[in-house]
């Protein structure tokens, strides 16, 4: 069978503006992972009653990119999977996801040009199982400049313009354009405090506009930040609305409320904590990095991810350089047009010793869609519940062995549905050299549901040797 090998319209944007922008933007810091595996799934399928086992080699590639000069800062970590279904019961494919950052300093102090992308694998309906023939590769790529000035002696000033072209392989409402606007004033009270007044709008556009109408959301807040020694403390306070195109009777509004809170209790320990109650959409919690999305998950599932989605980073803010993931991530959010009000609450804790690592993370999400749902893609409203377990302990200093558990109850009060969703990974990981290690895992994932024929039980052995270039 042919290979099944996705491409999306802006997926290698960032590579093409890196190229574009002269100068010191190719003094950057590659590293990269070559890997192959083999693994045993005895349900690839997710089937109740008929499950398909199969063998998969799978090649992998995985990179993270990083400039932080003073004219560009960069980074970017993907990963690109090839799965060859060795006994043909499914076709070969190529997965790949990516999320990266680059902003470039036009005129320092003055005009920056900000581009973001996320790249991932979501599946076409939430509603089924994560089969291969129910998962596609999705993009959002976000791009535009940020103008800096004063309003007066105390208060400084920002205008932004963003693009943003969203992209889905099969969920065709999904495919969008928008321009969004955002106007701040900042006050500096002191080294470590500020507040701001923040005006924002955005004119959503769809391919489609059948499904959903096109629609533009407007908000105001006002956020307050503050940095401790040991305490970094952000909440935003405002009200947003939205307005339909031909379709007054789905115009929504509501308060608005975002705080992230991160607490380093000792050097070792770190405990955060996020809330939100605000309007999103799929295409918004993409580039946030809301829970769900691609890259937030485990190996073989919907794992959903802890907590809500961050606040939105200042202009020219350049996420945090992460270890290359192993391999790539299935997502769990609901790729469609429709908007939704979020109601989350993550608590995550995490300890980083010298043998021992531990993290517990409870998390609770409600989307509530409105009159705007696509039962057909699982945009109907939703509560979830759960939480992530993980422990890993260095039997020696180059061996690590640990495990993963995540539980979540997911209920659909208007399909009168709940599915209860668990995931479990054992592994043993070896580092040969500086460059070679291996790994071995043992995951099962388990979905049990109030609806008939998509209750599943499915079991992988992985096995898998890299070599790593830093």
């Amino acid at each position: 069978m042919r290979p099944r090998c996705t491409t999306t319209r802006p997926g290698m944007a960032l590579l093409a503006i890196a190229i574009a922008i002269p100068g010191s933007v190719f003094a950057v810091n590659v590293d990269y992972e070559v890997g192959v595996g083999i693994e045993h799934d005895d349900n690839v399928n997710l089937s109740e009653n008929d499950p398909i086992s199969e063998n998969i080699l799978m090649p992998t590639l995985g990179f993270t990119v990083s400039q932080l000069g003073s004219t560009i800062q960069a980074t970017a970590i993907g990963n690109i999977e090839y799965r060859d279904y060795l006994n043909n019961r499914f076709g070969d494919e190529f997965r790949s996801q990516l999320a990266g950052r680059l902003n470039w300093s036009v005129l320092p102090e003055r005009l920056d040009f900000t581009v973001q992308d996320r790249l991932g694998v979501e599946p076409v309906n939430t509603l089924q199982p994560d089969a291969p023939s129910n998962l596609q590769q999705t993009n959002v790529l976000s791009a535009g400049p940020t103008l800096r000035f004063r309003f007066g002696p105390t208060v400084r000033g920002q205008a932004e313009l963003r693009y943003v072209d969203s992209y889905a392989e099969e969920t065709d409402e999904f495919n969008s354009q928008r321009i969004e606007g955002a106007l701040r004033a900042i006050k500096d009270l002191d080294a470590t405090t500020s507040i701001s007044a923040n005006l924002t709008d955005q004119h959503i556009s769809f391919d489609d506009s059948s499904v959903s109408p096109d629609y533009n959301s407007y908000g105001f807040f006002g956020r307050y930040a503050r940095s401790w020694t040991k305490l970094d403390f952000t909440a935003d306070l405002g009200y947003s609305w939205l307005r339909y195109s031909g379709a007054g009777d789905l115009d929504r509004d509501s308060p608005l409320f975002r705080t992230d809170l991160v607490w380093h209790i000792a050097p070792r320990d770190t405990l955060t904590l996020d809330v939100a109650y605000e309007f999103s959409d799929a295409a918004s919690g993409m580039l946030a990095g809301e829970p769900g999305v691609a890259g937030t998950g485990g190996v073989g599932g919907n794992v959903p991810g802890a907590g809500a989605p961050p606040l939105t980073p200042a202009p020219g803010a350049v996420p945090v350089q992460t270890p290359i993931p192993p391999d790539v991530s299935l997502g769990g959010a609901t790729i469609s047009s429709a908007a939704y009000l979020a109601k989350t609450v993550g608590l995550a804790y995490s300890y980083l010793g010298d043998r021992w690592d531990f993290t517990v993370a409870p998390f609770y999400r409600k989307y509530d869609y409105g009159a705007v749902t696509l039962a057909e893609v699982g945009a109907v409203d939703q509560n979830a519940r759960g939480g992530t377990l993980g422990a890993g302990y260095r039997i020696r200093p180059l061996i690590t062995a640990g495990v993963t558990a995540t539980f979540e109850s997911l209920s659909y009060e208007d399909l009168a549905r709940t599915d209860h969703n668990r995931y479990y990974t054992l592994f043993l990981r070896q580092q040969l050299a500086r460059n070679w290690a291996w790994r071995a895992e043992l995951t099962r994932n388990e979905r049990h549901s109030t609806e008939g024929g998509v209750s599943s039980d499915e079991n992988i052995v992985f096995f898998g040797v890299t070599y790593t270039r830093e």
